[in-house]
């Protein structure tokens, strides 16, 4: 999938409009016996004039909790009758909010700490240049010991993935397709098969705007991608339960259009 093709993906953490009031609303809710806790909640603040920035809906058992970024700035009631028709509505069991500190910015504070997976992996938002750069700067300052280092770390954390989900996954013919779903979903790059040897039990995955190799395209004579390579390993053998092999064929840090890999399932 081409990122012409993809829309945006901001993440809950702060959102910055010179000049405007923000604020952020809290919403623990129960399930209604109908859809539409979000639809109904939103109606309210658009009847208000109020603009919602940013939406975070997470789902715990039987309680739903919401967090909104919203612009108060042209609004037709005070906060606080805002606040007073949103608590009236039978499914909603708490509601918090906070007004920005600083003009203009609004930072999350109610939810914490970031999950996936209806909070079965907790995750850290990093900046991706910081990370890539200091796998880069790894590499420089080790060499060979780096990449052994990028390779186990990611190995386990293939595996770790592989195993969590390998309970809910029966068909062996869905394997590739989850990985390539995932590693999308997870923001490190855009995942495709670019063949499948079902004779010599082989599948080639290419990777565009692979994470990994920002800061290094064109800047080495080898794959660098080390840390992928790991994950692939770790994660199919945790959600097959046998040995693969995994080589990286192509790298954008060589000159290469994208990053490929050559994964070898042995028979069996």
């Amino acid at each position: 999938m081409s990122l012409r093709n993809l829309y945006p993906k901001d993440l809950l953490v702060y959102f910055h409009a010179p000049g405007r009031k923000l604020v952020e609303l809290a919403i623990r809710a129960k399930v209604a016996p109908e859809p539409g806790i979000l639809a109904s909640i939103a109606k309210m603040l658009a009847e208000s004039n109020v603009r919602i920035l940013g939406v975070n809906f997470t789902v715990r058992e039987d309680e739903r909790y919401i967090l909104i970024f919203a612009d108060i700035t042209s609004a037709t009631l005070p906060l606080d009758e805002i606040l007073k028709r949103i608590s009236s509505q039978d499914f909603v069991l708490e509601i918090r909010h906070q007004e920005g500190v600083i003009e203009g910015y609004i930072f999350d504070a109610f939810g914490y700490p970031p999950t996936i997976g209806r909070g079965k992996v907790r995750t850290l938002v990093f900046p991706l240049e910081a990370f890539a750069g200091m796998m880069a700067r790894l590499m420089e300052k080790l060499g060979s010991g780096g990449a052994a280092i990028l390779y186990h770390e990611g190995y386990l954390l293939g595996l770790q993935i592989g195993k969590m989900l390998a309970g809910d996954i029966r068909r062996e013919s869905l394997l590739t397709e989850v990985c390539i779903r995932l590693y999308q979903a997870l923001g490190w790059g855009l995942m495709n098969i670019s063949k499948i040897d079902a004779l010599a039990g082989e599948v080639v995955l290419r990777i565009e705007d692979n994470f990994e190799v920002i800061h290094r395209e064109g800047k080495a004579d080898e794959p660098v991608c080390h840390f992928t390579r790991g994950v692939l390993v770790g994660f199919f053998e945790g959600l097959w339960g046998k040995k693969v092999e995994v080589i990286e064929a192509k790298c954008k840090a060589t000159g290469d259009p994208y990053c490929e890999f050559i994964i070898s399932f042995p028979p069996g």
